[in-house]
């Protein structure tokens, strides 16, 4: 039984038709629209490890309706390739008046934020660090789990070139347009699979540098303490 990912959602096909048409639509594979997707979904969800399977599919109530045109007589449905879910993504949005407009993700963040009270400028200046650190390579990070992450970027790499159209491709893509879509997926892959090589190479950099510092140190007690 397909079922809508968003987890308020009680949304299914074979549900009791009602009165407005709802469709389903698969996540795209295109990577920038992909992540914002998932983690739409992580956040609705509630769960930060989520990961989609080839079956995951979102309803049309979580779009707008600028999102979402028609491409045929029949009243079959797809989503602009910009499309992600916005609307009645937590409990409260789907409880309240919300507008047409309104990002379900941006009005928990603010909601959240008000809750926060006074201590929402700490928690500011806390992010704000937090940024600036990830400039610094990250010891807390092992080897080994970037390189799983390397994996899974190699594994994803397969899994989109199998499932590389999805209803958010342009029905009128030439061949040299897919081709070129294709192409540009697994660029992007690669560089972010370089990124992550390039992380751990700064991290093994950083241990070594600690090392060496550590053993000259020695070194300098070593004749302190034979002179």
């Amino acid at each position: 039984m397909t079922v809508c990912a968003i987890k308020v959602c009680r949304n299914y096909k074979g549900r009791a038709k009602n009165t407005k048409q709802i469709t389903y639509h698969q996540i795209p594979s295109n990577p920038i629209i992909r992540n914002q997707w998932i983690d739409r979904i992580r956040k609705s969800r509630g769960e930060a490890t989520w990961k989609p399977t080839k079956t995951t599919v979102v309803c049309s109530d979580h779009f707008r309706s600028k999102d979402i045109h028609s491409v045929d007589k029949t009243g079959r449905r797809r989503l602009t390739k910009e499309a992600v879910p916005r609307k009645a993504l937590f409990l409260s949005s789907v409880q309240s008046s919300e507008s047409e407009d309104s990002d379900g993700i941006e009005l928990a963040e603010k909601s959240n934020s008000n809750e926060a009270g006074p201590s929402g400028t700490q928690s500011t200046d806390n992010d704000s660090n937090i940024n600036d650190t990830d400039q610094v390579p990250n010891n807390g990070q092992s080897d080994a789990t970037i390189n799983d992450e390397i994996v899974e970027l190699q594994n994803k790499t397969e899994f989109d070139e199998e499932n590389s159209f999805s209803d958010l491709d342009s029905i009128f893509d030439t061949p040299k347009e897919a081709k070129l879509r294709r192409d540009l997926w697994r660029k992007i892959v690669l560089e972010r699979k370089h990124c992550l090589q390039i992380k751990s190479l700064r991290q093994k950099n950083l241990r070594l540098k600690k090392k060496i510092a550590s053993l000259k140190q020695m070194m300098e007690t070593l004749k302190k303490e034979r002179y």
